[in-house]
């Protein structure tokens, strides 16, 4: 399981605060996270930089390489099927943990967060690592994950074993084309819950056709999806008849999120982080996601492969510089029905630790 942040010692910065908070992993004991401060929620690092005062996480495995996954936006660790049961958790130590403003992670964001930066959730990441003591990991992300990913590669390479980036881009940009329309939070409060995530399930895979959704699987996924998503948007379930009610920090941190990816740009990063992760990148699309810009993820593979060539030494121009590899899938490849996703990235993985 996982657990919220409690606790206490000294340490905050607030003032006239004497108190901290902790968080604790269910496998391990409790550890402390800067300066978290029950008394007035001001969280404060070396970085000086403000910090939600809990953050849900999940530590699996006891063996294999160290592994963090940045999870995507509205990802929940209390949703079914969890990372925790992939091949990934069965081979790796690997730290699954609700971003801030999802989740049982805080969820509110005023009036005591950063303004919305991605800087300051690739800085959660590094505070995460450092509360589980991991001075170096394999990193890997999926979607919104993988943004919040390789803005942290951007800002600790040096922490970065290696980097796994699947189905996002580098910025510049989120859809092309009225064909393909952005998912922003303030849409929730003109649609139900069943509506928004039949839409999110039609984009993530293109084949999902109407014949599909009438399909008995398709029906099936669609109400499990749906049920899920209900019980952690309005804190209850089955979800209030009429106008819908949010569970307190349901929209508000999920605004949050996106405002901090509006102005994400990486581009002109690409071949810097190339170049300090050289022989260590993966980058993997899928031939049937309809959530990325068309051209998106492969430019993001282009520029870093560009840097990661011009990094590698003489005598090791035959191992591959940046990896890409595409999946017979949608947006989610690691749920979405193709076998080889899973050994490819393990294997990519055990690549980068010899």
């Amino acid at each position: 399981g996982f657990a919220r942040a409690s606790g206490s010692g000294a340490g905050c910065w607030g003032q006239g605060c004497t108190t901290r908070l902790a968080v604790r992993c269910a496998r391990t004991s409790r550890f402390p996270v800067g300066g978290a401060c029950v008394n007035c929620a001001r969280v404060r690092d070396t970085r000086g930089a403000c910090r939600p005062p809990a953050r849900a996480t999940k530590l699996v495995g006891s063996e294999g390489p160290c592994v963090i996954y940045c999870p995507s936006w509205g990802s929940d660790l209390r949703k079914a099927p969890g990372l925790q049961h992939s091949p990934l958790g069965r081979s790796c130590q690997l730290l699954l943990f609700d971003a801030r403003g999802t989740g049982r992670s805080d969820s509110l964001p005023a009036p005591r967060w950063a303004s919305p930066r991605m800087a300051v959730l690739a800085d959660d990441v590094a505070d995460l690592l450092d509360a589980v003591g991991w001075p170096r990991v394999h990193v890997l992300g999926c979607s919104f994950g993988a943004q919040v990913a390789l803005t942290f590669a951007s800002r600790c390479h040096e922490r970065v074993a290696s980097l796994a980036l699947v189905n996002s881009h580098a910025g510049g940009g989120e859809s092309r084309g009225a064909d393909k329309p952005v998912l922003l939070a303030h849409a929730l409060e003109d649609m139900t819950v069943a509506e928004r995530m039949r839409r999110m399930i039609a984009l993530a895979d293109l084949r999902r056709d109407e014949a599909w959704f009438a399909s008995p699987q398709g029906a099936a996924i669609v109400r499990f999806a749906v049920k899920q998503e209900e019980e952690i948007a309005h804190g209850v379930s089955p979800p209030p008849a009429g106008t819908p009610t949010f569970a307190p920090g349901f929209v508000e941190g999920r605004a949050w999120l996106l405002a901090a990816r509006r102005n994400y740009d990486l581009r002109d990063k690409l071949r810097e982080i190339g170049s300090a992760l050289a022989g260590r990148l993966l980058v993997v699309g899928a031939t049937h996601d309809g959530l990325v810009p068309p051209g998106a993820l492969e430019f993001m593979h282009a520029e870093l492969l560009e840097g990661a060539r011009a990094a590698l030494p003489d005598g090791a121009k035959c191992q591959p510089a940046a990896e890409l590899i595409w999946m017979e899938s949608g947006h989610w490849p690691s749920v979405t029905s193709d076998p080889s996703f899973w050994p490819r990235v393990l294997g990519f993985f055990a690549r980068s630790c010899s």
